[in-house]
Order: structure tokens, then C-alpha cells, then sequence
């Protein structure tokens, strides 16, 4: 029908905070990522629907110890072990389904430092799920990169993470398999203000059901960030 349309709204907000304290060979990374994003689509001659499409808040603490220094690989890199501990939760519960509650612990080998690769990683991931009267453990691994090449007039950033958790222990309603891929040309407009075309894919299987859903969204960002040095 040509005549019927109807409205939708997208509304998506991420703020993401952290602090590195460096000292010899270790680094001391902590950050908090909260995002939350939301549709509202509004048929014609019907009830209007609200969807979230986002809710998310991470508390990570990450410790990193340098082996080696490459300066000459890829721009400068270095390379070392690390491991993490963090709570992953969200701000609402989704219908019926209670508020997610995971204690995370991660450890394994890592390249970071680098002039264009910010980031390569593999680790052993450790959950305790909370989320349920009666906690359980989840075990896996989880491969990751943050990748930056500056241009001209615009940065392209691109990161990505795929989990993979054993099937033994796992509920009917857990994730057995995530990939995220997320990748942005950033176009600063006046000093720490810029304009962002992204691009993001997420797909997931569950414990329960093997075949993969995945999601894309593609849109335009206004991000600003910054970066500064407590004076001493």
C-alpha cells in the first residue's frame, strides 16, 4: 500500500571514559563503557513500538606487562601478556528476561602501542554469571584487534571481537558464539568535534539454537573526544 507509511526514529547515545597509568614495562588501563540506543517506530493506524537496539555497561580494569619492544614492526609496536577483570551489566531489563549480570576475567597474549594496529589479542575468557538466582561459570576464548590509519583529512578506525564459550555449562538462553565488527571514517569538524559514517555488524548463535541471527546498521555520528595529561 503506497498510501500507508510509517515513522521510525532511531536514537543511539555511547560514552566511553578511561585512564592509562603507566610505570616501567606495566600499564594500568581502566574504562567504562556505557551505550543505549532505542527504535521507535510509530505504524499507521496502530500502536506505536518501542525496540532496544542497544544497552550496554562495562566496567574493565586491564593490567599489561611489555616483553618486547618492535619498533620496527608495523610503525612501532610492542608486545606482552595482559589480563582484565570487569562487570558487564546493563541499564534495563528486556522483557521477562532479568538484568545481565557478568563478572569477567580475561588473560593472554597481546600487541599493542602501535602507530596504526592500537591492538591484536587472544585470551582465555573466565564468566561468572549472575544474572539467574543460582550463579554459574562460563568458559572460552576471545580474539580481538583495534586497528587506526590516519589520512589527510580523515581517520579510518576499525575494531572487532569474536567469544566463543564451551557448550558444557551453558543455559538454553546464553550465547554460545558473538562477532563484532565496527568501522568508522572519522572526519574531525572543529578541533575535538568530528562527523563519523560508520558501519556495524554484530551476529550471534545461542547455546540452544545453532543457526547464526546477525544485524547491520550503517549511519552518520557526531563524536567528540579528548585526550589530556593530568598536570603533576
Amino acid at each position: 500500500d503506497k498510501l500507508t507509511s510509517s515513522d521510525q526514529v532511531l536514537m543511539k547515545g555511547r560514552g566511553e571514559f578511561g585512564s592509562e597509568v603507566f610505570f616501567r614495562r606495566w600499564t594500568m588501563d581502566t574504562s567504562l563503557l556505557m551505550e543505549y540506543g532505542k527504535a521507535v517506530i510509530r505504524p499507521a493506524n496502530a500502536a506505536r513500538v518501542e525496540n532496544e537496539t542497544a544497552d550496554d555497561l562495562l566496567i574493565q580494569n586491564e593490567f599489561r606487562y611489555k616483553l618486547y619492544d618492535c619498533r620496527e614492526l608495523l610503525g612501532g609496536l610492542a608486545a606482552g601478556l595482559f589480563t582484565s577483570a570487569g562487570y558487564d551489566t546493563e541499564f534495563k531489563t528486556s522483557g521477562a528476561v532479568p538484568r545481565r549480570k557478568i563478572l569477567r576475567a580475561k588473560g593472554g597474549f597481546k600487541l599493542f602501542e602501535g602507530r596504526a594496529l592500537n591492538a591484536l589479542y587472544l585470551a582465555g575468557v573466565l564468566d561468572r554469571d549472575h544474572t539467574y538466582n543460582a550463579s554459574y561459570t562460563k568458559r572460552g576464548w576471545e580474539a580481538g584487534f583495534d586497528l587506526t590509519l590516519p589520512f589527510r583529512y580523515f581517520d579510518y578506525d576499525m575494531t572487532g571481537m569474536f567469544r566463543s564459550f564451551a557448550p558444557d555449562g551453558l543455559k538454553p538462553t546464553d550465547l554460545k558464539r558473538e562477532l563484532k565488527l565496527d568501522a568508522k571514517i572519522k572526519m574531525r569538524l572543529v578541533r575535538d568535534l568530528a562527523l563519523s559514517p560508520f558501519v556495524s555488524y554484530y551476529s550471534a548463535s545461542g547455546a540452544a539454537i545453532s543457526r547464526t541471527a546477525s544485524n547491520t546498521m550503517v549511519g552518520i555520528s557526531l563524536e567528540y573526544s579528548s585526550l589530556f595529561k593530568p598536570k603533576r
